[in-house]
């Protein structure tokens, strides 16, 4: 009888701890290696002016515990996806012509950059 006891009191030791335990969200068997953008791809590569009219622009890539920065000279970039590698490109009025918008991928090991050009024509 007294073996059951000690089996039951290890048994609920160790889910206490179980319990206690942080939660880890990463997964330990990807591996982090340099980033790498693999594409870069729009909805509409051609768009009118003036917020009617937007594109949304998907960056895929490599690399483990990415972070996406973007970056455009005139318009607005809004993000779609949490992790920020899906954002909304609107044209401002000023914006007619080739717009080139700008992708930074990055982590720990390093980052790399990748353009993707929309035209804005006046509707």
């Amino acid at each position: 009888m007294k073996t059951k006891y000690i089996i039951l009191f290890f048994l609920v030791g160790l889910l206490a701890l179980n319990a206690c335990k942080e939660d880890d969200k990463s997964d330990p068997t990807e591996e982090v290696k340099f980033p790498e953008i693999t594409s870069m791809t729009a909805t509409k590569s051609v768009v009118e002016f003036g917020g009617k009219d937007p594109t949304v622009i998907s960056c895929e890539a490599t690399g483990g515990n990415l972070s996406y920065t973007w970056y455009v000279d005139l318009g607005d970039l809004i993000p779609v996806s949490e992790d920020k590698s899906v954002i909304q490109y609107t044209a401002s009025d000023c914006c007619i012509g080739d717009k080139m918008i700008f992708c930074e991928v990055e982590n720990n090991l390093g980052s790399v950059t990748d353009t993707i050009s929309i035209f804005i024509q006046i509707p």
